[in-house]
């Protein structure tokens, strides 16, 4: 038997610090792609409860970190797209030394995937308030992409509006 365990393919960018001032579209998914998070209608979204609390923990990411801002995004059936902004810190703070919504904030600056760990942990802690809570698991790791100039970003913004139109072509649509 071997000592080693296989090596899990990272799905980040080698040398890349993920704190860094910038835009970065992220996905994240339900295990097995399960569709927990309402249904879409003539190419609209309709939020149930579980879905409703993903956009309620989304909305607090502004609330969790000085840094950080949410920009559009697209709760699915079983998945979230998103925008995450994530400023640069001395200007931020500078700018926001008199603003009342500073006192809600820790002070914390943090990486991405720091970022998207607790938004995954809070609302999975709120889900178990609920029969499926016991049963609902998140994908492991999220996708992300780094948006590296203006043209990408309206192509990435207009995805994540049309994705809820597109849905019925979804290989996870039923």
């Amino acid at each position: 038997m071997s000592d080693h365990s296989p090596e899990r393919k990272t799905n980040r960018l080698r040398d890349y610090n993920y704190s860094l001032p910038g835009y970065y579209f992220i996905t994240i998914c339900t295990k097995n792609k399960i569709c927990y998070f309402g249904d879409i209608e003539n190419g609209k979204m309709y939020s149930n409860e579980i879905g409703q609390i993903v956009e309620k923990y989304w909305h607090e990411i502004d609330n969790h970190y000085d840094t950080t801002t949410i920009g559009e995004y697209s709760i699915m059936p079983n998945r979230l797209h998103g925008i995450i902004v994530i400023d640069d810190f001395t200007e931020k703070k500078r700018h926001s030394v008199n603003r009342i919504s500073n006192e809600k904030k820790n002070g914390r600056h943090a990486l991405l995937s720091t970022i998207i760990r607790t938004f995954k942990t809070l609302t999975r802690r709120e889900f178990c308030l609920f029969d499926i809570g016991s049963k609902f698991e998140w994908q492991r790791s999220f996708y992300d992409h780094i948006i590296r100039n203006e043209n990408s970003l309206v192509k990435i913004r207009e995805y994540i509006k049309n994705n809820p139109p597109k849905w019925h072509l979804d290989k996870y649509y039923k």
